[in-house]
């Protein structure tokens, strides 16, 4: 078999040969792979916007201590990989996977989970094109004892 490109000519396909890959920077590839994880965690999130950039930050951290993975020696190995290059280089990838749910209240379109709290009670009690009333009737009930 003979494949031929613009400037090359394979004896044979170059996508069957036998491929191990071995890392030669481990740590530093497991953190990242751990970094990844989370993030793709926090996409999927739908509250994840609510909770600051820094606690998701920190639990991929402990995440990297509780994992299953070698001893615990080469998991402070990961963690100072991860830690390393400081929380600031790693804040705008966490911030960005946070934000991944969030959504937009316009004032002729309010998503119905944000209309509502959490027990199911109505939060949105007037919406009009120009204007948005919120509250809750517990907390109002509440302030007048």
């Amino acid at each position: 078999m003979e494949l031929v490109t613009d400037e090359e000519v394979f004896q044979s396909d170059p996508c069957a040969l036998s491929h191990n890959c071995s890392p030669l920077q481990r740590d530093r590839d497991k953190a990242s792979r751990v970094a990844n994880g989370s993030c793709q965690t926090l996409r999927k999130n739908k509250t994840a916007q609510k909770t600051p950039t820094r606690k998701h930050y920190n639990n991929a951290v402990h995440s990297m201590l509780k994992m299953l993975w070698k001893d615990y020696e080469s998991r402070i190995e990961v963690l100072t990989k991860f830690v390393g290059g400081s929380y600031q280089e790693r804040r705008r990838t966490f911030a960005k996977a946070s934000a991944a749910q969030k959504r937009t209240v316009e004032l002729d379109n309010i998503p119905e989970d944000l209309a509502l709290l959490p027990n199911g009670d109505d939060f949105v009690h007037v919406q009009r094109s120009d204007l948005h009333i919120y509250y809750s009737e517990e907390v109002i009930s509440l302030s007048g004892n």
